[in-house]
């Protein structure tokens, strides 16, 4: 059976609520045909303050001080300067861990639903091209950069605004497809029964 990887980290529910719909979604499209493994890899690979995303999104979103100062880090970390060196250093200290996982998990498809493990799955796959790797894109205008992964076979984009960002962060259109945003398939059964009542 072959096995689709997705790959998070917790930094607010939406990431996670993604993946579950993508995971859904393949199981029934393609019935027993998939081993759909979804991983907080931050959160595995247990390297400091990566690993604790949750916890510092959960702070920021309840703190008016703090999100001021994450919007600055935020803007800062986006341009071209701030997200090489952000860049290097997500790479140098997690890469390692990132492949050895990887690779133990022996996955024919590797899809990422979050900026920062889009990354590092860039550089996945600019090493080891013979993995197909998409990026699922749950923002809908304003894109952290790390969303513009370079190298990966797909990225699925929610809107045409996000397809713009992309394309002037060097993603070739041939490689975005859109509009896709991943929803819970439960939610259009739900109301294909509800208006059958």
């Amino acid at each position: 059976m072959k096995k689709f990887l997705i790959l998070l980290t917790d930094a607010g529910s939406g990431h996670r609520s993604a993946a579950n719909a993508l995971k859904k979604a393949i199981e029934i499209v393609s019935p027993d045909q998939f081993d759909v493994e979804i991983h907080d890899i931050l959160k595995l690979l247990a390297v400091p303050p990566y690993d604790s995303g949750d916890r510092l999104y959960s702070s920021v979103t309840k703190n008016a001080v703090l999100e001021y100062i994450h919007n600055i880090i935020f803007n800062i970390a986006n341009g071209d300067i701030g997200f090489e060196v952000m860049s290097d250093e997500l790479v140098k200290k997690l890469y390692s861990g990132f492949e050895k996982f990887v690779f133990s998990q022996s996955p024919e498809y590797i899809i990422s639903v979050h900026p920062t493990i889009s990354i590092l799955l860039s550089e996945f796959k600019k090493r080891n091209p013979k993995f197909k790797t998409a990026t699922v894109i749950t923002d809908l205008v304003t894109l952290n950069r790390g969303w513009a992964d370079l190298n990966s076979d797909l990225v699925f984009s929610p809107t045409k605004e996000a397809v713009s960002v992309l394309t002037s962060y060097g993603v070739k259109m041939e490689k975005i497809k859109y509009p896709l945003f991943p929803i819970n398939p439960d939610i259009q059964l739900f109301n294909k029964d509800k208006n059958a009542v």
